[in-house]
């Protein structure tokens, strides 16, 4: 997506379930950045007036109980503040034996978010019926420091370790080792990975307490705010019950109706009358925001399920439908079912923007997806060369695999194997006259920020930040500075590869002459006065950059001691960019000239990333006639791609690396600070 990440699906026999990746799963570095109050751009300080009215108590049916709680403990610590909730709670329900209750969490992390996440909460608010789970008096937190590997979502129980499904709110008490403000952020933090594993709720509580003050927590989609409060104030306490009770009975505005979450950490989904059972988290987005989450279901056809919360209705279904209204576009995800959930009785919004100055509401927006792959460029460029649409958004979640290559099924038009060859032709086919020239491993996902390339607006972009073309972040042409240098042209294809191909793909072979020793300077020129677009050639460059994001974590599945990345290399790569700093320029002069940032196993793999980093270091939007005319061509930096790739598949067909079984872990970042291996990445 535009501002997270996008679903990464599996295949049901091994589910495994990555990490966010623009969230450090042992940190919240990133997270508290974007949350940081008072210059967080999605966290706001309410007054008790307003932030109380974000807690609809406004009907008759929905009335707090208006008990008297009694005074807070003398003392103020972790434990007796622990007490006073409990307190609170069974004053509030007036039972013996309460289903919500707030535990002191220790050192221990709920089990198994699906953003793999680490994260401690000082307390937590339990309940009980949904596990069998019984933690220890909240004067005695847990000890153990242990965390159970298990990839799932049940408790853990010889651990005491509750599940962050079964979470009801979180909370931090203020540690001396932490100042105020990093106590509240992480406060806020702990809310927002809470909220990635309730797709049930559409808000959720948190609290943080001191010694002297206490701040109360609403965090949703479009946004975290909180209310500060003081221990001695009456008026305070008596917001405090109230917001106790909303832990324990979350308003209509703060819960999705279509959702029920089961026991096993599994939920049950609604959506146009069909009810899906048992779905299971799959992959989650970014909290604030589009809050992407994807189910894997059990039905035969519906695989997944999509949900988002959105500023306006989603385009994806209106995109995805004219995108396969020719034919059966290859690699091209099929939605089954489609619900807005923005109107009637039927509206499931986060009301949290209505409290911020631009006042937005996020809507919830939910698809039925037939297509499952699992995750890792000619559907790209099909899509492009059929219905004049861009993807915008190639990211690690939006482009997977499918262990098992499929053909599409034909529509009423057709197949892509009834047009030219030249229009699609999957790797495979190349490769093997077995295959059919539409059958791709390939599953491009996520249509949300795709658009009709000439329908696009100047200075209009979208883009999961690492993966985004460079020029996509800036929303202008990269500067070639005094002239960017092209040591080639388009690359010519190895003897066994160029047979296969002039028999296969004669008019593109044609449209693209091979130019292998054509030097090129590209320069910055008063001829080029077209207004800057997302470009074709941009979704190429995104992919680049998924293929380099891949291949350095990819870990063999062999006996030898697993490599580490370089942590340099991997911060330049990941690190934020803008329109003022995009630490890549360095990162591809760093793979043009070094080796040895891969896994020994993939060593051969460097040699075809190092060609296609080299085009990427002019930007084509600077071409003019000076150079040849096949440049201007959209899908030109597609078929210097493709080529590159295709004569790297041809040359190591028989190689052992490209059977090589990939391990189930990724490789880990070097904890040591060496960077003799980014020489370029500095300049």
């Amino acid at each position: 997506m535009a501002d997270e990440v996008s679903p990464s699906v599996a295949s049901t026999s091994q589910v495994q379930f990555p990490t966010n990746i623009h969230y450090d799963p042992h940190k919240r570095d990133e997270l508290a950045r974007a949350i940081k109050p008072p210059n967080g751009i999605s966290t706001r300080e309410l007054t008790l007036q307003r932030f109380a009215e974000l807690l609809n108590f406004s009907t008759e049916q929905d009335q707090r109980p208006k008990v008297d709680i009694g005074r807070p403990p003398n003392t103020i610590t972790s434990t007796s503040c622990t007490k006073f909730l409990n307190t609170i709670v069974a004053k509030l329900t007036g039972e013996n034996a309460v289903r919500i209750q707030f535990h002191e969490h220790g050192s221990q992390a709920p089990e198994d978010g699906r953003d793999g996440t680490l994260c401690r909460p000082g307390l937590i608010a339990h309940d009980k019926s949904l596990s069998t789970v019984e933690l220890e008096p909240e004067s005695q937190p847990p000890s153990s420091r242990t965390r159970s590997k298990a990839q799932n979502l049940t408790s853990n129980v010889e651990a005491n370790v509750p599940a962050w499904t079964q979470l009801e709110a979180t909370a931090e008490f203020h540690s001396s080792d932490d100042t105020l403000d990093a106590s509240i952020i992480k406060a806020l933090s702990y809310t927002a990975y809470h909220l990635l594993t309730r797709p049930d709720r559409v808000i959720v509580p948190g609290f943080y307490f001191s010694r002297t003050r206490l701040s109360l927590i609403l965090t949703g989609a479009s946004g975290t705010c909180y209310t500060n409060l003081e221990w001695t104030n009456t008026d305070h306490m008596k917001l405090l019950r109230d917001f106790v009770y909303r832990v324990i009975k979350p308003s209509q505005n703060m819960i999705d109706p279509t959702i029920t979450r089961n026991p096993s950490g599994s939920f049950d989904i609604h959506i146009s009358g069909a009810i899906y059972n048992e779905c299971e988290l799959l992959w989650l987005g970014r909290p604030i925001g589009r809050r992407t989450t994807i189910f894997l279901t059990n039905h035969p056809t519906v695989r997944i399920i999509k949900e988002q919360y959105l500023h306006t209705a989603s385009v994806e279904a209106k995109l995805v439908k004219t995108i396969h209204r020719k034919c059966r576009a290859p690699g091209v995800v099929l939605i089954d079912d489609h619900q807005e959930f923005r109107d009637g009785d039927m509206v499931i919004a986060c009301t949290i923007g209505k409290a911020f100055p631009d006042g937005k509401t996020r809507y919830k927006s939910r698809l039925a997806l037939e297509d499952l792959g699992t995750p890792i460029m000619g559907t790209t460029r099909f899509v492009y060369t059929q219905e004049n649409i861009i993807h915008r958004d190639i990211s690690d979640g939006n482009v997977l695999f499918r262990k098992v290559p499929t053909r599409e099924p034909a529509s009423a038009s057709g197949t892509a194997a009834s047009h030219d060859a030249s229009t699609f032709c999957s790797v495979l086919h190349l490769l093997n006259d077995n295959h059919p020239p539409d059958a791709t491993e390939i599953l491009v996902i996520d249509w949300e920020h795709s658009a009709v390339y000439k329908e696009q607006g100047a200075q209009e972009s979208a883009g999961t930040p690492i993966f985004v073309a460079r020029a996509a972040v800036r929303l202008q042409a990269l500067h070639p500075g005094s002239g960017a240098y092209l040591p080639f042209g388009m690359p010519d294809l190895i003897p066994e590869a160029l047979e296969r191909y002039k028999k296969i793909l004669k008019k593109r072979w044609e449209q693209f002459p091979a130019r292998p020793d054509e030097a090129l300077v590209i320069k910055k020129t008063p001829e080029v006065t077209r207004d800057w677009y997302h470009e074709l050639r941009h979704d190429a460059e995104s992919c680049f950059w998924l293929l380099v994001w891949w291949a350095i974590r990819v870990r063999p599945d062999n006996d030898m001691a697993a490599s580490k990345i370089c942590p340099a290399f991997w911060a330049f790569l990941v690190a934020p960019t803008d329109a003022t700093r995009d630490a890549r320029k360095g990162l591809l002069a760093t793979i043009a000239q070094d080796q040895g940032w891969l896994d020994p196993a993939y060593a051969p793999m460097e040699d075809l990333i190092r060609n296609m980093a080299l085009y990427l270091q002019a930007d084509l939007h600077w071409v003019t006639k000076a150079q040849p005319p096949e440049m201007k061509d959209p899908e030109y930096l597609h078929e210097v791609f493709q080529r590159h790739i295709f004569n790297f598949l041809v040359k190591n067909k028989d190689e052992p690396f490209l059977s090589q079984g990939r391990h189930i872990q990724s490789r880990a970042v070097e904890e040591i600070n060496r960077t003799p291996l980014l020489r370029g990445a500095w300049r």
